[in-house]
C-alpha cells in the first residue's frame, strides 16, 4: 500500500533540509482539536536550505511532501531504536 501516512515519536529530534527552499517540498505538522480530539488541524511550511527544524516530543508530523535531500537529527540515546 502507498500513500501518506503521519509519525509522531516520543523523542526530540530536528530536520534540515540540504537542498535550496525551492525543492524541499514542505513539512507538515499537525494537532488534534475540540473536546474530543476528532479534529486534526495541519500546517505545511517550507524550511530553508540549512535551517534545522526542531520537533518536539509527541508532535504529529509528514515528511511525506518532503523533498530533496534531509538531514535527520535524532538524539544519540535514540540512534539505534525505532522510537516512534
Amino acid at each position: 500500500k502507498q500513500g501518506s501516512y503521519f509519525e509522531k515519536y516520543s523523542a526530540v529530534y530536528m530536520d534540515c533540509p540540504l537542498d535550496p527552499i525551492e525543492k524541499t517540498g514542505v513539512f507538515i505538522i499537525g494537532k488534534w482539536e475540540g473536546k474530543t480530539e476528532d479534529k486534526l488541524c495541519l500546517t505545511a511550511f517550507r524550511v530553508p536550505q540549512y535551517h534545522a527544524l526542531y520537533i518536539p516530543p509527541n508532535v504529529i508530523f509528514t515528511t511525506n511532501y518532503a523533498r530533496g535531500k534531509w538531514r535527520r537529527i535524532v538524539p544519540k540515546s535514540f540512534e539505534d531504536q525505532n522510537y516512534r
